[in-house]
Protein backbone atom coordinates (compact mmCIF):
# COMPACT_ATOMS: atom_id res chain seq x y z
CA UNK A 1 0.00 0.00 0.00
CA UNK A 2 1.05 3.52 -0.78
CA UNK A 3 3.52 4.75 2.31
CA UNK A 4 1.26 8.38 2.05
CA UNK A 5 -2.04 6.51 3.52
CA UNK A 6 -2.92 7.35 7.08
CA UNK A 7 -3.54 3.74 7.27
CA UNK A 8 -4.63 0.65 4.92
CA UNK A 9 -7.67 0.35 6.68
CA UNK A 10 -9.30 3.23 8.61
CA UNK A 11 -12.19 2.32 10.33
CA UNK A 12 -15.24 4.45 11.21
CA UNK A 13 -16.37 4.20 14.17
CA UNK A 14 -15.34 2.63 17.83
CA UNK A 15 -18.18 0.38 18.79
CA UNK A 16 -17.82 -3.57 19.04
CA UNK A 17 -17.75 -4.07 15.57
CA UNK A 18 -15.07 -1.53 15.01
CA UNK A 19 -12.86 -2.69 17.77
CA UNK A 20 -13.07 -6.52 17.29
CA UNK A 21 -12.20 -5.65 13.30
CA UNK A 22 -9.13 -3.67 14.32
CA UNK A 23 -8.39 -6.38 16.36
CA UNK A 24 -8.26 -8.99 13.85
CA UNK A 25 -6.22 -6.35 11.15
CA UNK A 26 -3.98 -6.18 13.50
CA UNK A 27 -3.65 -9.56 14.18
CA UNK A 28 -2.93 -9.86 10.24
CA UNK A 29 0.16 -7.12 9.84
CA UNK A 30 -2.22 -4.57 8.28
CA UNK A 31 -1.84 -0.83 9.41
CA UNK A 32 -4.99 0.29 10.82
CA UNK A 33 -6.51 3.48 12.18
CA UNK A 34 -9.72 3.99 13.92
CA UNK A 35 -11.83 7.02 14.16
CA UNK A 36 -14.52 7.91 16.86
CA UNK A 37 -16.49 10.71 17.07
CA UNK A 38 -17.06 10.37 20.91
CA UNK A 39 -14.93 11.09 23.35
CA UNK A 40 -14.42 7.50 24.27
CA UNK A 41 -14.70 3.96 22.50
CA UNK A 42 -17.18 1.51 22.96
CA UNK A 43 -20.11 2.67 21.22
CA UNK A 44 -23.29 1.51 22.06
CA UNK A 45 -21.97 -0.04 25.65
CA UNK A 46 -20.84 2.08 28.22
CA UNK A 47 -20.93 1.43 32.19
CA UNK A 48 -21.64 4.03 34.26
CA UNK A 49 -18.86 4.84 36.48
CA UNK A 50 -21.15 6.05 39.02
CA UNK A 51 -22.85 3.48 40.28
CA UNK A 52 -21.67 0.96 38.01
CA UNK A 53 -24.79 0.57 35.84
CA UNK A 54 -24.78 -0.36 32.02
CA UNK A 55 -26.70 2.67 30.35
CA UNK A 56 -26.87 0.41 26.86
CA UNK A 57 -25.85 -3.27 26.60
CA UNK A 58 -26.02 -4.91 29.50
CA UNK A 59 -26.84 -8.76 28.60
CA UNK A 60 -25.31 -11.69 26.86
CA UNK A 61 -28.11 -13.56 25.16
CA UNK A 62 -27.35 -16.94 24.99
CA UNK A 63 -23.70 -17.73 26.36
CA UNK A 64 -23.18 -20.85 23.26
CA UNK A 65 -22.01 -19.82 20.56
CA UNK A 66 -21.95 -15.95 21.65
CA UNK A 67 -18.75 -14.40 20.22
CA UNK A 68 -19.38 -11.47 22.77
CA UNK A 69 -19.47 -14.09 25.78
CA UNK A 70 -16.64 -16.10 24.17
CA UNK A 71 -14.49 -12.46 24.00
CA UNK A 72 -15.51 -11.23 27.99
CA UNK A 73 -13.43 -11.89 30.92
CA UNK A 74 -16.44 -13.55 32.79
CA UNK A 75 -15.55 -16.72 34.61
CA UNK A 76 -17.40 -19.87 35.94
CA UNK A 77 -17.29 -18.23 39.48
CA UNK A 78 -18.70 -14.88 38.55
CA UNK A 79 -21.50 -15.60 36.52
CA UNK A 80 -25.01 -13.90 36.67
CA UNK A 81 -27.77 -16.24 34.85
CA UNK A 82 -31.81 -15.49 34.76
CA UNK A 83 -32.76 -18.84 35.55
CA UNK A 84 -35.55 -19.42 33.18
CA UNK A 85 -38.58 -20.58 35.12
CA UNK A 86 -40.59 -22.19 32.36
CA UNK A 87 -40.54 -25.71 30.96
CA UNK A 88 -38.66 -27.01 28.12
CA UNK A 89 -41.86 -28.40 26.51
CA UNK A 90 -44.33 -25.29 26.45
CA UNK A 91 -45.11 -22.67 24.25
CA UNK A 92 -43.03 -20.15 25.96
CA UNK A 93 -40.28 -22.31 25.79
CA UNK A 94 -40.06 -21.64 22.08
CA UNK A 95 -39.11 -17.99 22.33
CA UNK A 96 -36.21 -16.42 24.23
CA UNK A 97 -37.14 -13.36 25.28
CA UNK A 98 -41.01 -14.71 25.90
CA UNK A 99 -39.17 -16.84 28.28
CA UNK A 100 -37.47 -14.16 29.91
CA UNK A 101 -41.20 -11.82 30.14
CA UNK A 102 -42.40 -15.07 32.26
CA UNK A 103 -39.85 -15.68 34.67
CA UNK A 104 -39.71 -12.09 35.48
CA UNK A 105 -43.38 -11.81 35.94
CA UNK A 106 -43.58 -15.31 37.85
CA UNK A 107 -40.19 -14.54 39.66
CA UNK A 108 -41.41 -10.95 41.13
CA UNK A 109 -43.41 -9.41 43.13
CA UNK A 110 -46.98 -8.85 42.55
CA UNK A 111 -47.99 -6.78 39.54
CA UNK A 112 -48.98 -3.40 41.02
CA UNK A 113 -52.22 -1.68 39.56
CA UNK A 114 -51.93 2.34 39.98
CA UNK A 115 -55.46 4.20 40.34
CA UNK A 116 -56.47 7.32 39.50
CA UNK A 117 -57.22 8.63 42.58
CA UNK A 118 -53.19 7.65 43.59
CA UNK A 119 -54.12 4.65 45.32
CA UNK A 120 -52.30 1.35 44.78
CA UNK A 121 -53.49 -1.87 44.30
CA UNK A 122 -52.05 -5.79 43.78
CA UNK A 123 -53.08 -7.99 40.84
CA UNK A 124 -53.08 -11.62 41.46
CA UNK A 125 -49.70 -13.07 40.52
CA UNK A 126 -51.34 -16.08 38.85
CA UNK A 127 -54.30 -14.69 37.40
CA UNK A 128 -52.20 -11.98 35.63
CA UNK A 129 -49.75 -14.72 34.10
CA UNK A 130 -52.64 -17.16 32.33
CA UNK A 131 -53.30 -13.59 30.44
CA UNK A 132 -49.48 -13.86 29.14
CA UNK A 133 -49.58 -17.22 28.48
CA UNK A 134 -53.05 -16.08 26.26
CA UNK A 135 -50.54 -13.60 24.66
CA UNK A 136 -48.33 -16.37 23.97
CA UNK A 137 -50.56 -18.23 21.96
CA UNK A 138 -51.68 -15.83 19.85
CA UNK A 139 -47.74 -14.30 19.24
CA UNK A 140 -47.07 -17.84 17.78
CA UNK A 141 -49.79 -18.11 15.34
CA UNK A 142 -49.49 -18.52 11.45
CA UNK A 143 -47.35 -15.79 10.62
CA UNK A 144 -47.45 -14.21 6.96
CA UNK A 145 -45.51 -16.01 4.32
CA UNK A 146 -43.95 -13.32 2.55
CA UNK A 147 -43.45 -9.42 3.18
CA UNK A 148 -46.31 -8.55 0.37
CA UNK A 149 -48.77 -9.85 3.15
CA UNK A 150 -46.44 -8.67 5.93
CA UNK A 151 -47.99 -7.10 9.22
CA UNK A 152 -46.31 -5.27 11.98
CA UNK A 153 -46.15 -7.12 15.00
CA UNK A 154 -48.88 -5.59 16.93
CA UNK A 155 -51.57 -6.62 14.34
CA UNK A 156 -50.28 -9.76 14.48
CA UNK A 157 -51.26 -10.25 18.34
CA UNK A 158 -54.46 -8.05 17.93
CA UNK A 159 -55.62 -10.58 15.33
CA UNK A 160 -55.34 -13.17 16.97
CA UNK A 161 -56.91 -12.45 20.05
CA UNK A 162 -60.38 -13.43 21.52
CA UNK A 163 -62.76 -10.65 19.99
CA UNK A 164 -64.09 -10.62 23.63
CA UNK A 165 -61.15 -9.63 25.96
CA UNK A 166 -61.04 -9.22 30.10
CA UNK A 167 -59.65 -6.11 31.47
CA UNK A 168 -56.83 -8.07 32.80
CA UNK A 169 -56.23 -9.22 29.48
CA UNK A 170 -55.87 -5.62 27.83
CA UNK A 171 -53.96 -4.68 30.78
CA UNK A 172 -51.38 -7.76 30.13
CA UNK A 173 -51.17 -6.62 26.47
CA UNK A 174 -49.96 -3.42 27.88
CA UNK A 175 -47.23 -4.98 29.52
CA UNK A 176 -46.82 -7.36 26.52
CA UNK A 177 -45.96 -4.76 23.60
CA UNK A 178 -43.59 -2.62 25.81
CA UNK A 179 -41.92 -5.59 26.78
CA UNK A 180 -41.64 -6.61 23.14
CA UNK A 181 -40.33 -3.35 22.20
CA UNK A 182 -37.92 -2.85 24.90
CA UNK A 183 -36.41 -6.19 23.33
CA UNK A 184 -36.77 -5.62 19.41
CA UNK A 185 -35.54 -1.74 20.08
CA UNK A 186 -38.73 -0.24 18.43
CA UNK A 187 -42.79 0.72 17.93
CA UNK A 188 -44.31 -2.85 18.05
CA UNK A 189 -46.92 -1.00 15.14
CA UNK A 190 -43.42 -0.26 13.02
CA UNK A 191 -41.63 -3.91 13.08
CA UNK A 192 -42.09 -6.65 10.79
CA UNK A 193 -43.39 -9.67 11.78
CA UNK A 194 -42.11 -11.75 8.95
CA UNK A 195 -38.89 -10.47 9.16
CA UNK A 196 -38.79 -11.22 12.93
CA UNK A 197 -38.73 -14.44 12.54
CA UNK A 198 -35.28 -13.85 10.71
CA UNK A 199 -33.87 -13.10 14.43
CA UNK A 200 -32.27 -16.20 16.03
CA UNK A 201 -32.10 -17.00 19.88
CA UNK A 202 -28.73 -18.51 21.18
CA UNK A 203 -29.35 -21.42 24.21
CA UNK A 204 -27.38 -20.56 27.60
CA UNK A 205 -29.36 -17.96 29.24
CA UNK A 206 -29.09 -14.33 30.03
CA UNK A 207 -25.89 -13.44 31.36
CA UNK A 208 -24.91 -10.01 32.66
CA UNK A 209 -21.56 -9.47 34.05
CA UNK A 210 -20.91 -8.42 37.41
CA UNK A 211 -19.14 -4.91 37.53
CA UNK A 212 -20.70 -3.99 33.99
CA UNK A 213 -20.44 -4.70 30.17
CA UNK A 214 -17.56 -2.11 29.88
CA UNK A 215 -15.36 -3.67 32.27
CA UNK A 216 -15.89 -7.24 30.66
CA UNK A 217 -15.79 -6.65 27.52
CA UNK A 218 -14.80 -2.98 26.17
CA UNK A 219 -12.24 -2.86 27.91
CA UNK A 220 -10.20 -6.21 27.31
CA UNK A 221 -10.59 -5.54 23.56
CA UNK A 222 -9.34 -2.11 24.11
CA UNK A 223 -6.07 -3.66 25.89
CA UNK A 224 -5.14 -6.16 22.93
CA UNK A 225 -5.74 -3.51 20.53
CA UNK A 226 -2.59 -1.67 21.63
CA UNK A 227 -0.95 -0.01 20.14
CA UNK A 228 -3.06 0.41 17.41
CA UNK A 229 -4.27 3.98 16.67
CA UNK A 230 -7.97 5.27 17.83
CA UNK A 231 -8.42 8.78 17.07
CA UNK A 232 -11.27 9.76 19.26
CA UNK A 233 -13.43 13.16 18.89
CA UNK A 234 -13.23 12.84 15.21
CA UNK A 235 -16.70 12.47 13.78
CA UNK A 236 -16.48 11.31 9.68
CA UNK A 237 -19.00 13.91 7.76
CA UNK A 238 -18.05 12.67 3.93
CA UNK A 239 -16.11 9.36 2.36
CA UNK A 240 -15.45 9.79 -0.98
CA UNK A 241 -14.33 6.65 -2.64
CA UNK A 242 -12.59 5.96 -6.01
CA UNK A 243 -10.24 3.49 -7.94
CA UNK A 244 -7.12 4.95 -6.41
CA UNK A 245 -7.91 5.38 -2.77
CA UNK A 246 -10.77 6.07 -0.26
CA UNK A 247 -11.17 9.77 1.37
CA UNK A 248 -12.36 10.50 4.77
CA UNK A 249 -13.11 14.17 5.53
CA UNK A 250 -14.02 14.40 9.05
CA UNK A 251 -15.84 17.69 10.81
CA UNK A 252 -12.75 19.88 11.47
CA UNK A 253 -11.87 19.50 7.98
CA UNK A 254 -9.50 17.05 8.47
CA UNK A 255 -8.72 14.55 5.90
CA UNK A 256 -7.87 10.80 6.10
CA UNK A 257 -6.62 8.28 3.26
CA UNK A 258 -6.66 4.55 3.58
CA UNK A 259 -7.03 2.06 0.36
CA UNK A 260 -10.35 0.48 2.67
CA UNK A 261 -12.67 2.13 4.95
CA UNK A 262 -14.94 0.03 7.24
CA UNK A 263 -18.17 1.72 8.14
CA UNK A 264 -19.56 0.47 11.55
CA UNK A 265 -21.62 3.33 12.67
CA UNK A 266 -25.43 2.90 13.91
CA UNK A 267 -28.22 2.59 10.92
CA UNK A 268 -29.18 6.62 11.78
CA UNK A 269 -25.88 7.85 11.23
CA UNK A 270 -25.10 5.71 7.96
CA UNK A 271 -28.52 7.32 6.50
CA UNK A 272 -27.05 10.85 7.25
CA UNK A 273 -23.88 10.50 6.25
CA UNK A 274 -22.35 11.38 2.78
CA UNK A 275 -20.66 9.69 0.54
CA UNK A 276 -19.19 10.50 -3.18
CA UNK A 277 -20.62 8.65 -5.37
CA UNK A 278 -23.48 8.12 -3.46
CA UNK A 279 -25.07 5.03 -1.88
CA UNK A 280 -26.55 2.42 -4.52
CA UNK A 281 -30.42 2.58 -4.52
CA UNK A 282 -30.25 -1.42 -3.52
CA UNK A 283 -28.01 0.14 -0.38
CA UNK A 284 -30.99 2.98 0.40
CA UNK A 285 -33.76 1.32 -0.02
CA UNK A 286 -32.46 -1.62 2.42
CA UNK A 287 -31.58 1.08 4.77
CA UNK A 288 -35.21 2.84 4.67
CA UNK A 289 -36.18 -0.75 5.30
CA UNK A 290 -34.59 -0.99 8.74
CA UNK A 291 -35.68 1.25 11.97
CA UNK A 292 -34.07 2.45 14.66
CA UNK A 293 -35.31 4.03 17.70
CA UNK A 294 -34.80 5.69 21.02
CA UNK A 295 -34.48 3.12 23.89
CA UNK A 296 -33.90 4.90 27.62
CA UNK A 297 -32.68 2.17 30.37
CA UNK A 298 -33.16 4.51 33.32
CA UNK A 299 -31.97 4.50 36.49
CA UNK A 300 -33.44 6.21 39.32
CA UNK A 301 -31.38 6.32 42.80
CA UNK A 302 -33.24 6.65 45.77
CA UNK A 303 -32.15 8.63 48.41
CA UNK A 304 -33.16 5.71 50.82
CA UNK A 305 -34.41 1.98 50.18
CA UNK A 306 -37.87 1.14 49.78
CA UNK A 307 -40.09 -0.09 52.61
CA UNK A 308 -41.39 -3.98 51.69
CA UNK A 309 -39.41 -4.20 48.23
CA UNK A 310 -37.19 -6.87 47.59
CA UNK A 311 -34.36 -6.54 45.84
CA UNK A 312 -33.62 -8.09 42.69
CA UNK A 313 -36.70 -8.31 41.84
CA UNK A 314 -39.10 -7.32 39.17
CA UNK A 315 -42.69 -5.56 39.59
CA UNK A 316 -45.21 -4.98 36.34
CA UNK A 317 -46.96 -1.64 36.52
CA UNK A 318 -50.90 -1.24 35.35
CA UNK A 319 -52.19 2.51 35.04
CA UNK A 320 -55.81 2.68 35.31
CA UNK A 321 -57.63 4.84 33.22
CA UNK A 322 -56.97 8.52 34.39
CA UNK A 323 -54.07 7.42 36.55
CA UNK A 324 -51.51 9.14 33.80
CA UNK A 325 -53.38 12.81 33.84
CA UNK A 326 -51.24 14.60 35.93
CA UNK A 327 -48.15 12.49 34.90
CA UNK A 328 -44.82 13.59 32.42
CA UNK A 329 -45.85 12.23 29.51
CA UNK A 330 -43.21 9.35 29.18
CA UNK A 331 -44.73 7.52 32.12
CA UNK A 332 -47.04 5.82 30.27
CA UNK A 333 -44.21 3.52 28.84
CA UNK A 334 -43.21 2.32 32.48
CA UNK A 335 -44.67 -1.02 32.78
CA UNK A 336 -42.12 -2.76 34.41
CA UNK A 337 -39.46 -1.50 36.97
CA UNK A 338 -36.10 -3.28 38.73
CA UNK A 339 -35.58 -2.74 42.32
CA UNK A 340 -31.90 -3.06 43.41
CA UNK A 341 -30.23 -1.76 46.56
CA UNK A 342 -26.27 -2.20 45.13
CA UNK A 343 -24.14 -0.30 45.04
CA UNK A 344 -27.17 2.01 45.89
CA UNK A 345 -30.93 2.07 46.43
CA UNK A 346 -32.04 2.52 42.96
CA UNK A 347 -35.27 1.72 40.67
CA UNK A 348 -34.46 0.95 37.07
CA UNK A 349 -37.43 0.84 33.79
CA UNK A 350 -36.67 0.88 30.31
CA UNK A 351 -38.39 3.09 28.06
CA UNK A 352 -38.64 2.70 24.10
CA UNK A 353 -39.77 5.31 21.46
CA UNK A 354 -41.80 7.57 22.21
CA UNK A 355 -41.87 7.87 26.18
CA UNK A 356 -38.61 7.40 25.64
CA UNK A 357 -37.91 10.22 23.16
CA UNK A 358 -40.06 12.37 26.02
CA UNK A 359 -37.87 11.29 28.91
CA UNK A 360 -34.36 12.22 26.94
CA UNK A 361 -36.12 15.38 26.52
CA UNK A 362 -37.12 16.25 29.47
CA UNK A 363 -34.94 18.83 31.44
CA UNK A 364 -36.62 17.76 34.77
CA UNK A 365 -35.52 14.28 35.17
CA UNK A 366 -35.44 14.28 39.24
CA UNK A 367 -38.73 15.79 40.10
CA UNK A 368 -40.83 14.07 37.49
CA UNK A 369 -38.89 10.58 38.19
CA UNK A 370 -40.32 11.85 41.93
CA UNK A 371 -43.79 12.18 40.96
CA UNK A 372 -43.91 9.04 38.87
CA UNK A 373 -42.45 6.60 41.49
CA UNK A 374 -44.06 8.03 44.67
CA UNK A 375 -47.74 7.57 42.47
CA UNK A 376 -46.27 3.58 41.51
CA UNK A 377 -44.49 2.97 45.69
CA UNK A 378 -46.01 5.73 47.71
CA UNK A 379 -43.53 8.51 49.47
CA UNK A 380 -39.40 7.96 47.86
CA UNK A 381 -37.38 10.72 47.29
CA UNK A 382 -35.24 10.31 43.89
CA UNK A 383 -31.46 11.99 44.32
CA UNK A 384 -30.33 11.59 40.80
CA UNK A 385 -31.56 9.74 37.39
CA UNK A 386 -29.10 8.44 34.82
CA UNK A 387 -29.63 7.12 31.21
CA UNK A 388 -27.89 6.51 28.05
CA UNK A 389 -29.33 9.27 25.96
CA UNK A 390 -29.11 6.89 22.41
CA UNK A 391 -31.88 8.93 20.94
CA UNK A 392 -30.59 12.24 21.11
CA UNK A 393 -27.67 11.67 20.72
CA UNK A 394 -26.51 12.34 16.76
CA UNK A 395 -23.41 10.02 17.04
CA UNK A 396 -25.98 7.26 17.67
CA UNK A 397 -29.73 8.33 16.75
CA UNK A 398 -31.23 5.56 18.31
CA UNK A 399 -30.71 2.24 20.43
CA UNK A 400 -30.43 -0.89 18.11
CA UNK A 401 -32.22 -2.00 14.76
CA UNK A 402 -34.79 -3.74 13.41
CA UNK A 403 -36.86 -4.95 10.35
CA UNK A 404 -39.46 -2.59 9.41
CA UNK A 405 -42.78 -3.91 8.12
CA UNK A 406 -42.12 -4.88 4.29
CA UNK A 407 -38.68 -5.15 4.37
CA UNK A 408 -36.74 -7.89 2.61
CA UNK A 409 -35.54 -10.79 3.34
CA UNK A 410 -31.75 -9.59 1.71
CA UNK A 411 -32.18 -6.42 3.75
CA UNK A 412 -28.99 -7.07 6.00
CA UNK A 413 -27.36 -8.24 2.90
CA UNK A 414 -28.23 -5.33 1.09
CA UNK A 415 -26.61 -3.00 3.84
CA UNK A 416 -23.34 -5.06 4.57
CA UNK A 417 -22.64 -5.12 0.29
CA UNK A 418 -19.24 -3.53 0.28
CA UNK A 419 -18.72 -0.56 -2.09
CA UNK A 420 -16.31 -1.67 -4.91
CA UNK A 421 -14.55 -0.49 -8.43
CA UNK A 422 -14.06 -3.05 -10.42
CA UNK A 423 -11.74 -5.59 -8.81
CA UNK A 424 -10.85 -3.46 -5.33
CA UNK A 425 -12.78 -2.81 -2.65
CA UNK A 426 -13.14 0.58 -1.21
CA UNK A 427 -15.95 0.24 1.47
CA UNK A 428 -17.13 -1.92 3.58
CA UNK A 429 -19.31 -2.14 5.75
CA UNK A 430 -20.08 -3.98 9.71
CA UNK A 431 -22.24 -3.27 12.61
CA UNK A 432 -25.04 -5.15 14.05
CA UNK A 433 -27.36 -3.75 11.00
CA UNK A 434 -25.63 -5.77 9.06
CA UNK A 435 -25.94 -9.08 10.69
CA UNK A 436 -29.19 -11.62 9.56
CA UNK A 437 -29.78 -13.20 12.04
CA UNK A 438 -27.94 -11.38 14.99
CA UNK A 439 -28.88 -8.20 14.47
CA UNK A 440 -29.53 -5.56 17.52
CA UNK A 441 -26.78 -7.77 19.30
CA UNK A 442 -24.02 -7.26 20.63
CA UNK A 443 -22.59 -10.51 19.80
CA UNK A 444 -23.80 -9.61 15.98
CA UNK A 445 -21.63 -6.41 15.85
CA UNK A 446 -18.61 -8.17 16.89
CA UNK A 447 -19.20 -10.97 14.04
CA UNK A 448 -19.58 -8.66 11.51
CA UNK A 449 -16.84 -6.20 12.84
CA UNK A 450 -14.48 -9.81 12.27
CA UNK A 451 -16.37 -10.77 8.50
CA UNK A 452 -15.28 -7.08 7.13
CA UNK A 453 -11.68 -7.15 8.65
CA UNK A 454 -11.20 -11.37 7.19
CA UNK A 455 -12.63 -9.72 4.19
CA UNK A 456 -10.32 -6.43 3.91
CA UNK A 457 -7.24 -8.98 4.62
CA UNK A 458 -7.85 -11.04 2.02
CA UNK A 459 -7.88 -8.13 -0.49
CA UNK A 460 -4.86 -6.87 0.52
CA UNK A 461 -3.06 -10.09 0.19
CA UNK A 462 -4.36 -10.09 -3.49
CA UNK A 463 -7.02 -12.31 -3.43
CA UNK A 464 -9.37 -12.29 -6.22
CA UNK A 465 -13.20 -10.32 -5.79
CA UNK A 466 -14.35 -14.05 -6.26
CA UNK A 467 -12.52 -14.98 -2.62
CA UNK A 468 -13.72 -12.05 -0.80
CA UNK A 469 -17.26 -11.02 -2.14
CA UNK A 470 -19.27 -12.66 -0.19
CA UNK A 471 -20.94 -11.17 2.23
CA UNK A 472 -22.74 -13.75 4.64
CA UNK A 473 -21.87 -17.00 4.98
CA UNK A 474 -23.46 -17.54 8.07
CA UNK A 475 -26.91 -17.17 6.06
CA UNK A 476 -26.12 -20.33 4.25
CA UNK A 477 -25.02 -21.82 7.14
CA UNK A 478 -28.22 -20.94 9.56
CA UNK A 479 -30.46 -21.32 7.38
CA UNK A 480 -28.96 -25.40 7.07
CA UNK A 481 -29.19 -25.83 10.34
CA UNK A 482 -33.15 -24.51 10.46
Amino acid sequence: MPNDYDADVIIIGGGLAGLRAAEILHEGGIRVLVVEAQDRVGGRVFTHPEISCDLGASWFHGTIGNAAYDLSTLAESSKSVLKEEIDDDSDEAADGWKTNMHAQVLGGLPPIRVHADGTRSEIDKQDFYEQLRILVKASNAPIPINEENDVSLYTQIERNLPHERTPLLNEALQLWNGFTEAVTGGDVRDHSTVRNEDYVDLPGGHVAPPGGMTNALVMPLVERLFPCRVRLNSPVKCVQWSADSTMLTLEDETRLVASVVICTVSVSVLKGLRFEPGLPEEKVSALKETGIDAVAKVYFVLGSPLQNAVTGCTQCVVWDDGALDDMPSWARGVRMVYYEMVPVPRVSVWLVSVPATEFELSKEHVAESQLVLTRIFGDVEVTNVYHGGWGKNNRFGGAYSYPRVGAGRERTQRIAAPLCVGEKLKVAFAGEATHPTFYSTMHGALESGEREAKRCIQYLRGESRKEWEVTHPEVEQNSAVS
